[in-house]
């Protein structure tokens, strides 16, 4: 019999991408994996050959696709600056729609997760920050204090995530993002977060391609 089209790998890391977000990486077992496809460990091997690594790292692709295309085309879209603050903040915001929720950093940047995915992390943290940083230099904001900012943003964000899973109150988070955009376009002089010196982490220099 031939197999629903909800079998194709591409519906199935659609499903997958709220599993690994639910649980984790390490807490995703192949138990919960067939329970919640459907298929069997035979059918999950047949598509992804690689376990759970590769659908790990599929999920991860997944979520790289989605800040393309709702992330990074709206940072450079032809909007004023702030609207594009405005418009980055909300779309942000809008990805959050439950208090379980864990993010890609909290999914993958802990235990297990960590040592297999953690430098591309870090490299999509640095990534989303350089992007909001030079965002809010167009908006007035100073270089160091705008690279500054941004990070600060990131620890807001992911630590309002945090306490807003452990308290069951997606209201937490809620009232961060509400007053973000006002922190994040402060005068240049308000006091942040972060210290004014903070050495703070910058991108990795590119590999070569070719084996040294």
């Amino acid at each position: 019999m031939a197999r629903p089209k909800s079998d194709t790998r591409e519906q199935l890391i659609g499903q997958l991408v709220d599993l690994f977000y639910e649980y984790g990486y390490d807490g995703t077992t192949l138990a919960l994996i067939t329970a919640r496809t459907g298929l069997g460990r035979a059918s999950i091997y047949h598509h992804f050959p690689g376990g759970k690594d590769e659908i790990a790292k599929a999920v991860l692709l997944k979520a790289d696709d989605w800040a393309r295309t709702h992330v990074d085309a709206l940072l450079a879209s032809a909007l004023p600056p702030r609207e594009r603050l405005m418009a980055y903040l909300k779309v942000i915001d809008e990805v959050q729609y439950r208090a379980s929720q864990l993010t890609p950093a909290n999914a993958f940047g802990i235990g297990n997760g960590l040592e297999r995915f953690g430098a591309g992390l870090r490299e999509r943290f640095v990534g989303r920050t350089e992007h909001l940083s030079a965002l809010l230099v167009s908006c007035g904001v100073s270089q160091p204090v705008a690279v500054r900012r941004a990070w600060e943003a990131k620890i807001l964000i992911e630590g309002a995530l945090v306490c807003s899973r452990v308290a069951g109150d997606l209201s937490l988070y809620r009232g961060v993002m509400q007053q973000l955009q006002t922190q994040l376009l402060a005068p240049d002089d308000c006091p942040g977060v972060l210290p004014a010196g903070q050495v703070l982490p910058a991108p990795s220099p590119p590999q070569s391609d070719e084996p040294s």
